[in-house]
């Protein structure tokens, strides 16, 4: 009777670990749509994954600075794009002097898909003039006025 009793508790422990092992956690990723990875520079302003069309389920965006063989998670996000929808997940915390190259990982939840994935970096963009001064006598959009008028009240200076 006692080698039954084992050989049945040993049966209920494999069915378990069966069962267990065909279950899938809520949240867990199980298929990868994207692992692409980017190189970063000063003029790296952020990092980020455009997700198409998830089929009305969740997937999940994980961001690694790599720095050597070494990948640190930065931010880990759960994204949804419904139909004809896109959806853009960010890092914007770019740190080019500690990790020279990001990892960006777009996974299934569930078994969730994704008709179109992309990855890349935006860049800063330098700024620019502008307008410049708005009194009479300041900035160089001003300028011009003032040299019209000189050349104006010089001009009528000479004719009298």
């Amino acid at each position: 009777m006692d080698g039954r009793l084992t050989a049945g508790i040993g049966g209920l422990l494999l069915l378990c670990v069966l069962l267990l092992a065909s279950v899938n956690p809520a949240g867990a990723a199980t298929n990868t749509l994207a692992n692409q990875t980017v190189a970063v520079g000063n003029n790296t302003a952020s990092v980020y994954a455009e997700i198409t069309n998830t089929s009305n389920q969740s997937v999940r965006v994980v961001f690694e600075g790599l720095n050597n063989s070494t990948a640190t998670e930065v931010k880990n996000v759960t994204a949804s794009a419904t139909a004809n929808q896109t959806v853009t997940v960010t890092y914007d915390a770019v740190d080019p002097a500690n990790y020279s190259e990001y990892r960006v990982r777009v996974l299934s939840i569930n078994g969730s898909t994704a008709e179109n994935v992309s990855v890349g970096t935006l860049e800063k963009v330098a700024g620019g003039g502008g307008a410049g001064g708005s009194s009479l006598l300041g900035g160089s959009s001003s300028l011009g006025i003032v040299a019209v008028v000189v050349v104006l009240v010089g001009a009528l200076a000479l004719k009298n």
